[in-house]
This record gives C-alpha cells, structure tokens and sequence, in this order.
C-alpha cells in the first residue's frame, strides 16, 4: 500500500513542482498558483500573470484521491463516471486508472465504451482496467487493438496484456510515457525513425505560426513550461482561443488546424486541434487527436498532409483526418 501510494502521488508531485515556478512573486501571493507568460499579439511584448487553481487540476487531484482511498458512496461514482465521458481529455484517462485502482468492476460497459483511436492514453487506462477486471469483453478488445490500432506502442500493450506479460511500473503509473518508453528499448534499428523524406511530405515546409485570415490574424505562442497560446486579432477584437502552448498552425482547404504541445518535467505530450470561426464570429476550437509526445518539428506538405516529428518519431496527420505513425511497425 505504501509503495503504490507513493507512485500514486509521483505524478501530482511532478505537476504540482511545474505548476509552482519558482517566481518569487508568485510563491509570495496565496491566490497565485502558477506563473504564465502571455504575449501581446498587437505588441508582442511578454508580461507575467498569475493563474489561479484551475478546477481542472482540483478535479485532478480528486481523482487522484479517489485511487488511493476507493469510491465511498454513489456520489464519487457519478464523479468519476463524468470526468471518464468529459471533455477533459487528461480527467477522462484518469478517471479509467480510479476506476481500475477502486476495483469498481460496475463500469466495464463504460470502460469499453471509451476505446478511442484518437486518445492513445484513454485506450491504454481501459486496456488495463479491463484486463485487471477479467471483463468477458476484454480478449475481443485487445485483439482488435493489437491488430488495427494506429499507435505500435498501443498495440504492443495489447499483446503483452493477451500473453500475460506484465507491464513496467512507469507504464502503470505514468502512461503518459508509454510511447516514449516504447522507442527508447534498444533494437537493432531505431523503432522510432525521425522521416522527413517520406512521401506524403514531398515539398513539405515549416508550418506556420501566423495565419492570416479573414480581416486578422491567428497567432500562436509557445513560452515553454510557462505556457502559450493560440490568439485572434483584428482591428477590434482580441481572443484567446487556446490557452496551450501553439507548435504551429496549418490551413487546409477551408478548414485550419493547430498543433499544441509541452515537454517539461514529467509532462511530454501533444494535441492536434480543429480551429473554427462561428457565424457570429468568435473562434473556437476542439482537440482531435492526442499525439505520442509533444513535437519538436511541425512541416506542412501542399495538400495539407501534417508531418509531425519528436521523440516518438515520425507521425503524419493525412487528409483523411487520420493519424499514421511512420516506421517499422506500421500495419
């Protein structure tokens, strides 16, 4: 029990140390939780703000709470049971692991429920809650994952848990590195090659971080652990319209996508966003895919094709709206 409460904890540990810089003014205001860097889009100059706690991170830490101590009533099960069918990509993978680490069997069916190509990390809390669980769906769900899911590591999980090989500590307790781990085992070749040259990406170039459009600009911003984001201006209006870190921002046709990502500390990950403008205006944007990592490269090929290169090797965003993974292990 000691043991699996102190890698219970690592995580929150991890992202409570980010979340707390070590800006002296910050530390110094009780309602200041973390420092963010944001940069005016007209001037461009960087100012300092304090970020109160956000109800993500309580929602996170209550999660976190509810694996180590179990689901006492009905209410922590409704609670856990919303942030799995959320929004939240990062809450609804957490939510699988409390469900896994409270034993509540009660939610297979909304365990398999959340298989998604789209969230590799959702499918890898299922994965394991469904095989610590003996559920009669799980040999039907590993093997399909293990033969058509996009993602290798992915799949070599589903085969591990199929022929009861056990999975790594940092795996269980920090899925956010199954990826990583998985091109870092030594093999004869690189599992993970960075591929530039590949077809798709014939004529590719750095994607961009200034779009303009329709009487404005979109502009990302990227200050590393102390954040960034995605922001519209026009002579009237100023938005912010993702409060991420912005790798690059690709047009394609009439639609635009936004590639966001942070690797600090024990965070590496990344997201591809669908940027839309409303009718009246405002833009929005939703999260389509999580990536294995966060990129350290963006290119975009002239029909749109999205190359996106990192620790997790190479991986193309194709204008099918699906994600290839580039490399030995490709089905």
């Amino acid at each position: 029990m000691a043991r699996n409460l102190a890698f219970g904890w690592l995580g929150l540990f991890v992202l409570s140390m980010i979340a707390a810089s070590d800006n002296a003014w910050a530390q110094d205001d009780p309602g200041c939780w973390a420092e963010k860097r944001r940069t005016d889009l007209r001037t461009g100059q960087v100012r300092s703000e304090c970020v109160p706690e956000s109800e993500s991170w309580r929602n996170l830490v209550r999660l976190r709470q509810l694996a180590e101590l179990g689901l006492q009533d009905q209410k922590d099960v409704a609670f856990v049971l919303e942030k799995l069918q959320g929004d939240d990509w990062d809450l609804r993978a957490e939510a699988a692991r409390t469900l896994r680490l409270s034993h509540y069997t009660k939610a297979i069916p909304q365990l398999v429920a959340s298989v998604s190509p789209n969230d590799w990390r959702l499918t890898f809390e299922v994965m394991v809650a469904l095989n610590e669980f003996e559920a009669p769906q799980t040999d039907a769900v590993l093997k399909d994952i293990a033969s058509s899911y996009w993602l290798p590591a992915i799949r070599e999980v589903a085969r591990d848990l199929t022929a009861g090989r056990p999975l790594s500590i940092i795996s269980l307790q920090t899925s956010l590195w199954v990826p990583l781990d998985y091109c870092r085992r030594p093999t004869e070749s690189s599992r993970c090659p960075i591929l530039r040259d590949h077809p798709s990406l014939k004529g590719a170039r750095r994607a961009l971080l200034v779009l303009e459009i329709k009487g404005g600009k979109l502009i990302g911003t990227d200050h590393g652990e102390w954040g960034g984001e995605l922001g519209f201006i026009d002579e009237k209006t100023t938005q912010t319209v993702i409060d991420e870190n912005v790798l690059a921002i690709v047009p394609r046709d009439s639609r635009i996508f936004a590639v966001t990502g942070l690797d600090h500390g024990g965070l590496n990950r990344g997201y591809i966003w669908e940027v839309v403008q409303s009718d009246g205006g405002r833009w929005t944007a939703r999260r389509l895919w999580r990536l294995p990592g966060m990129p350290y490269e963006v290119v975009a090929a002239p029909d749109g094709t999205i190359g996106l290169f990192g620790q997790f090797g190479s991986v193309l965003y194709r204008t099918d709206d699906t994600l290839q993974w580039l490399g030995e292990d490709t089905p």
